[in-house]
Formats: C-alpha cells, sequence, structure tokens
C-alpha cells in the first residue's frame, strides 16, 4: 500500500493541479484571516477600553487620597492645636485648684475671725447691758440720796 501511493505521489507531483491542492489542502477549515482579524481589533478594543477605565478609576482614587491626605493633615493640626489648649487648660485648672484652695483656707480664717468677732460683739452688748443696769441702779441710787437730801434739808 505505502509503494503504490509513493508511485502515485512521484507520478503526480510535477502536475500543475496537484501542486496547487497539496498547497491549499492544509487552509481547507481554516477561519476567514480577515474575520480573526476584526475579531481580536474587537477583543483589543474592549481589553482597551476596560484599561482605560481602570486607568480613569485610578486617576480619581489617586485625587480623592490627595485630598484624603489633605484632610488627615489638616485634622492633625487642629488635634495637635487642641492638644496645646488642652495642656493650657489643665494648667489653668490647677491655677484655679491651687488658688481655690487659697481661698478656702482665706475662706475658713474668715469664718473662725467672724465668730470671734460675733462673740465679742455679743459679749461687749451683754457688757453693756449689765452697766446700763448697774447705771440705772447706780442713778436710782444717787436719786435716792439726793430724795433723802431734800428731805433732811426740807426738815431742818
Amino acid at each position: 500500500v505505502c509503494q503504490r501511493n509513493f508511485r502515485k505521489y512521484m507520478a503526480l507531483r510535477d502536475w500543475g493541479w496537484f501542486v496547487i491542492i497539496q498547497k491549499t489542502r492544509p487552509l481547507i477549515g481554516m477561519p476567514n484571516p480577515e474575520e480573526e482579524l476584526r475579531l481580536l481589533e474587537e477583543k483589543a478594543n474592549a481589553t482597551y477600553g476596560v484599561y482605560k477605565e481602570k486607568l480613569d478609576t485610578k486617576e480619581t482614587l489617586l485625587a480623592e487620597n490627595k485630598v484624603i491626605e489633605e484632610e488627615k493633615k489638616a485634622l492633625l493640626k487642629q488635634i495637635e492645636s487642641e492638644q496645646g489648649n488642652v495642656s493650657q487648660y489643665h494648667e489653668k485648672q490647677t491655677q484655679i485648684s491651687a488658688q481655690k484652695a487659697d481661698l478656702e483656707v482665706e475662706l475658713s480664717t474668715s469664718q473662725d475671725k467672724l465668730a470671734k468677732t460675733e462673740q465679742q460683739r455679743i459679749q461687749a452688748t451683754n457688757d453693756k447691758k449689765d452697766l446700763e443696769q448697774e447705771t440705772v441702779t447706780v442713778k436710782k441710787d444717787i436719786a435716792d440720796v439726793e430724795m433723802i437730801i431734800q428731805k433732811l434739808e426740807q426738815e431742818k
């Protein structure tokens, strides 16, 4: 069988149509190259569209990242300034607490002094009343003595 096929090949290999058939036989059933090219272009355009969309998304995300970083820096500055303010508030609070303690001590001493002064005033008022009573009794005694003296003088 092989020899027979080889003899046929040797006899037909110089025939023109045989050469054309041999050259075109592998191309039978192959797709159209123009159609393949069109499909590849569509695929490339679709892929490029997705790629372009991804690039646009990346640019917008980078822009948003810059805005977010600026906001972050602004917030950090604000926090630092507020922490500075917090330390000032703590300093003021300690100063005010010290002043409050001093004023409380001063208040307690003033209250003690007021209580002592009030007691002295009450004592002085009581002493005055006692002295007024003594004065009244002494005046009565003097008046009585004067009356007695007048009576004695009148009797004489």
